[in-house]
């Protein structure tokens, strides 16, 4: 499935193979975060900010990377952000590109889901249910590039996420004087995202985030 309609000029992810490949962790349980193989997603911002987001994703979620180069209308500046997030199974790797640095860490539960028997797998519908009905109630639904999303309230914030299958395709924050939404323009679910998606660019300086410490008792 591929449907297009106009963007914004993008930084081409293209010029990210200059870093090097990480080492993809064994899976035992083949654990998909998704129920789609692969995907791009390409998303423009509007109200109190301008730019643009890309979602990538192969292997059903193994690899997945969120470039984001936006700017935040704050009164009279604009506040840049260029940020590339890869992970590479339970690994995380962050890179404030603007910055030339980034961080790398682990995450406990990721890992512990690609490592899950197959028989002991819960299905990606099942992940994404328990996560958001862990952070916000559903309002509602709505149609994004004619597919069907449910809406996610988050609360205590004025955060709405659109989902479909999994994948975001609208995040719309709206309060009082500070309103940004974030939508989907165009998803291709055919093509499988070029290789250099999923590469750390070379440059960053990057370093290890240490993991939180576990509560008292645990």
């Amino acid at each position: 499935m591929t449907i297009r309609t106009p963007s914004l000029a993008l930084l081409s992810i293209a010029l990210l193979a200059a870093g090097c490949k990480k080492e993809q962790p064994v899976t035992p349980g083949e654990f998909h975060r998704y129920p789609i193989e692969h995907i791009h997603v390409h998303y423009i911002y509007s109200g109190l900010g301008r730019g643009t987001e890309d979602l990538y994703f192969d292997q059903y979620g193994r690899r997945e990377t969120k470039y984001v180069n936006w700017e935040h209308i704050e009164e009279k500046a604009l506040r840049p952000m260029i940020r590339l997030t890869i992970s590479v199974g339970p690994d995380i790797y962050t890179c404030l590109l603007d910055r030339g640095e980034g961080t790398h860490w682990k995450d406990p539960q990721l890992d512990s889901l690609f490592h899950l028997s197959a028989a002991n797998i819960p299905s990606p519908e099942k992940i994404t249910q328990t996560i958001l009905s862990e952070k916000g109630k559903l309002v509602g639904q709505d149609t994004v590039l004619g597919l069907k999303a449910d809406i996610w309230k988050i609360t205590g914030t004025p955060l709405e996420l659109y989902i479909w299958k999994g994948v975001l395709l609208k995040r719309a924050s709206v309060a009082a004087g500070d309103t940004v939404v974030v939508t989907a323009v165009s998803i291709d679910t055919v093509r499988r995202p070029n290789e250099s998606a999923f590469v750390v660019p070379g440059g960053i300086k990057m370093r290890e985030r240490p993991l939180p410490s576990a509560p008292l008792g645990q």
